[in-house]
């Protein structure tokens, strides 16, 4: 892969880390990112190899200073080699900040190398760390709580650019560094020591920041060690593969492009999960339409169960009503087998058919105090045997409008029988028993009122 210059680098880092928000971060996004990192830094190996073709013009220098050395006040021109030590109460032009300096030009010039050697190693070995805590922050960020990673992504972009801008700077001191290696002179070199070592310093209080914020990145780690304690099978097997993974590199270079080959086929997965949850919100959509219509369902039957409600609360009290009906139905009818008894008055509004055959009890009148009484409640079909030797007395009694009754008479011996006024004959034919005992009578009764009763007699019936 190419190497990116730092803008790149930052809108790189900008496009693959957005906020939780934006997207989402994966794995190969993640070693994509740093594997730009990694590409784009310093080359250490070629950097060590020209350190030496370095500290051979630097031990050529050293070989030509020393007779060049005069006292008082010289002015220089040209190129000049400078053997020994330089001891200086003020300088001009790019030293005019520096006075009573002592500088051993090769000495300060190795020992910074060898400094610089040790730290650039020191470099190489943090960045191995760091790629492995970057690959575990890979493997594990999948488990990770977004929004704690959000919170130190935003912070790492912060630092991301603070390096980037340090990066930068260091990039521009090497390249001078490279372009002026053959012609330094102690002025040039002593005023780079000093602005180096106090960049040195500025490295070193970045330094201590950065392994402060990794210290808090190792506190975060730790609870997900915890977290990933809990992942036993799998923590021994890549434990293992862990300690033995200076030794992999090549396998773990051919897994990285079988893991890319499986990334792409996840993303495929993803993309058809997508789809399928695409079709899932649909049916969702669906389902709310229709669970919408049922509430209106639901809602219409709970109306219609109001109306049944109602419907059934009149049928109770209809029930009730027929109940009550039933209840003196009950007493008026008496029912068994195919006989109907109707208990009290009956009237009947229209015509009234009758198959078969109509019966009437028959009331046998009694005679009391000479009278008979022929009570019409409680029938129209009377028998009357009259006393012997006494004159029976006949009247009507509990008479209505419309009622026809007969009366059959048996004469006793020397018995009569004589009608009450309200009971009216045919003229010239008034009723008188037959005088011989034994003997049947027949008087048919028609009533239009509540006061007559129209008689027809006929008498010895054989």
């Amino acid at each position: 892969m190419p190497e990116l210059s730092k803008v790149a680098l930052q809108v790189d880092s900008n496009q693959s880390f957005p906020n939780n928000n934006n997207g989402y971060i994966t794995p190969a996004i993640l070693r994509s990112y740093n594997t730009n990192v990694i590409d784009s830094t310093v080359n250490q190996i070629q950097y060590t190899a020209d350190s030496g073709s370095w500290n051979q013009t630097l031990q050529s220098i050293n070989a030509k200073t020393g007779s060049y050395a005069t006292t008082g006040s010289n002015t220089f021109i040209g190129n000049q080699s400078i053997t020994g030590s330089v001891t200086a109460s003020f300088f001009k032009g790019d030293g005019s900040a520096l006075t009573n300096v002592v500088v051993g030009e090769n000495i300060n010039l190795n020992n910074f190398t060898a400094s610089q050697d040790i730290k650039n190693s020191t470099l190489a070995t943090y960045t191995g760390s760091v790629d492995t805590k970057f690959t575990t922050i890979g493997s594990d960020s999948g488990s990770w709580d977004n929004t704690a990673l959000n919170t130190y992504t935003q912070s790492q972009d912060t630092k991301n650019s603070t390096l980037s801008t340090y990066t930068a700077s260091v990039d521009t001191k090497f390249s001078t560094i490279g372009s002026a290696s053959g012609s330094w002179i102690n002025t040039s070199l002593n005023s780079y020591t000093a602005s180096q070592d106090t960049k040195n310093s500025t490295l070193a209080t970045y330094t201590g920041s950065v392994d402060t914020k990794f210290t808090t990145i190792g506190t975060y780690t730790a609870s997900q060690d915890t977290k990933n304690t809990t992942l036993a099978t799998y923590t021994g097997s890549n434990d293992t593969k862990w300690s033995t993974l200076s030794n992999v590199t090549a396998s773990i270079l051919s897994a990285t492009a079988s893991l890319n080959s499986f990334t792409s086929s996840q993303e495929t997965k993803n993309t058809t999960l997508a789809t399928y949850t695409g079709s899932i919100d649909t049916k969702f959509t669906t389902l709310g339409t229709y669970t919408a219509s049922v509430d209106t369902k639901f809602s219409n039957l709970a109306t219609y169960t109001g109306s049944v409600d109602t419907k059934f609360t009149t049928l109770s009290q209809s029930t009730a009503s027929l109940n009550t009906y039933t209840a003196s139905l009950i007493t008026a009818f008496t029912a068994s087998g195919t006989t109907i008894t109707v208990n009290g008055t009956t009237t009947l509004k229209s015509n009234l058919f009758v198959t078969g055959g109509v019966f009437q009890n028959i009331v046998s009148q009694s005679i009391v105090a000479s009278t008979a009484s022929l009570d019409f409640s409680q029938g129209t079909y009377f028998t009357l045997t009259l006393a012997d030797n006494t004159t029976t007395h006949i009247k009507p009694t509990t008479l209505s409008a419309g009622v026809s009754a007969t009366l059959v008479i048996t004469t006793g011996t020397n018995s009569s029988a004589s009608l009450a006024p309200t009971m009216l004959q045919p003229s010239g034919f008034s009723y008188s028993a037959t005088p011989t005992s034994g003997k049947i009578d027949l008087l048919s009764l028609v009533s239009t009122n509540t006061s007559n009763v129209f008689v027809v007699a006929t008498k010895n019936m054989v």
